[in-house]
C-alpha cells in the first residue's frame, strides 16, 4: 500500500483511503459520502501524521475512527437506500409467492413500511427479533 519509507502523506495517499472509504459509505447507505470520508481522512492524518504509522493501524482503530465521523452525519444517513427497499421487497414477494401468500407484492411492502417505521436507524434494526417479525407479518395479513 505505502512505500516503508513515506513520512508525507501525499495526495494519492489521500486519494486511496478516501476511494476506499466513498465506497464503504455509498454501500452503508450515506447521503453525502464525501463529507464523511473527508472526516475519516482527517482524523487518520491528524492520528497518524506519516503514512508508516497508519499502515500499523489496528481494524479497532480505523471502526473507532469511522464512528466518530458516523455521528456527524446521522441527519443525512439514508438508512433503507431505495435499492435496499427494491431488493427486500422482490425478494420478499418471492419468498411470499411460493409459500401461496395472496396479494405478496402488497403484503411484502407492508412489511417493508413496517419495519422502516419502527427502526428507523442502523443502531435499532440490530433489534429486530424472530417474534417480531411474525408479529408484524400478522399485522400485514391483517391490513390486507
Amino acid at each position: 500500500m505505502f512505500s516503508a519509507c513515506k513520512t508525507e502523506w501525499t495526495e494519492r495517499d489521500k486519494e486511496k483511503i478516501k476511494k476506499d472509504c466513498f465506497s464503504a459509505a455509498e454501500r452503508f447507505g450515506f447521503m453525502d459520502p464525501e463529507k464523511h470520508c473527508d472526516c475519516v481522512l482527517r482524523k487518520i492524518m491528524q492520528r497518524y501524521p506519516s503514512p508508516n504509522q497508519f499502515e500499523n493501524m489496528e481494524m479497532g482503530e480505523f471502526g473507532s475512527i469511522v464512528s466518530e465521523c458516523e455521528g456527524q452525519d446521522l441527519t443525512t444517513r439514508i438508512i433503507w437506500p431505495e435499492a435496499t427497499q427494491k431488493a427486500f421487497v422482490d425478494s420478499c414477494t418471492s419468498m411470499a409467492t411460493q409459500q401461496g401468500k395472496k396479494n405478496a407484492r402488497p403484503y411484502c411492502e407492508c412489511v417493508l413500511n413496517e419495519l422502516i417505521r419502527r427502526y428507523p436507524t442502523n443502531d435499532s434494526i440490530s433489534r429486530i427479533n424472530p417474534a417480531e417479525m411474525k408479529e408484524i407479518g400478522i399485522f400485514c395479513e391483517d391490513a390486507l
